[in-house]
């Protein structure tokens, strides 16, 4: 505190999938998260490092889902989720042949 330093790390996974299957590791591992939220051009969650740096673990959506508003500027969002529901519903795309 008081201090400039570093914010938080970012790790840009390549999909969903791949960004829920390292979600699935975090969790077995015990380790916390600190929160998760749809930003309207990414969905991302939040957790601590062991020296309690901010990591974040995210995904890209496709630049068409990107939100955006009627002039066509990209509004970004702040949405909270929960992460075991969007875990079992990725998991449920992925069943079906959807993702």
């Amino acid at each position: 505190p008081g201090h400039t330093g570093l914010y938080h790390s970012a790790f840009l996974y390549p999909d969903r999938a791949a960004l829920v299957a390292v979600i699935e590791r975090v969790m077995d591992a015990g380790i916390p998260f600190d929160g998760a939220a749809h930003h309207g051009v990414s969905t991302a969650v939040y957790l601590r490092d062991p020296d309690e740096n901010g990591v974040e673990l995210y995904v890209d959506l496709p630049r068409a889902d990107w939100s955006k508003d009627a002039d066509g500027n990209l509004t970004m969002v702040n949405d909270r989720f929960a992460i075991p529901a969007y875990v079992a519903e990725t998991k449920a795309l992925i069943a079906s042949g959807t993702l």
